[in-house]
């Protein structure tokens, strides 16, 4: 269940699609990346808010569908409550 005080992503429906045209091709790392991006297209999920980067966001663990997960920025559809900037600010005072 999402908290309401937490940043969030939406993923994209086609996160694998987008994920096989973006990144090298290594048969190994594709096989576990692709298989957590099925489980999570479409899905809207909580950002570890201590783990913030500029163009990947990483994910808290889902019981039964992911382990903490890296998601990489072309698969997100949409960004909630996006708390980037607001840190930037604050580091920058």
């Amino acid at each position: 269940m999402l908290r309401e005080d937490t940043m969030k992503i939406k993923i994209s429906d086609n996160a694998v699609a987008l994920y096989r045209a973006n990144e090298p091709e290594d048969v190994f790392h594709s096989v576990v990346v692709t298989g957590a991006l099925r489980r999570l297209q479409g899905r809207t999920v909580e950002v570890d808010t201590s783990m913030l980067r500029k163009t990947s966001f990483v994910i808290l663990p889902i019981s039964g569908i992911c382990n903490r997960e890296t998601i990489k920025d072309y698969a997100v559809a949409e960004v909630i409550d996006d708390i980037r900037f607001q840190v930037d600010v604050l580091k920058s005072l």
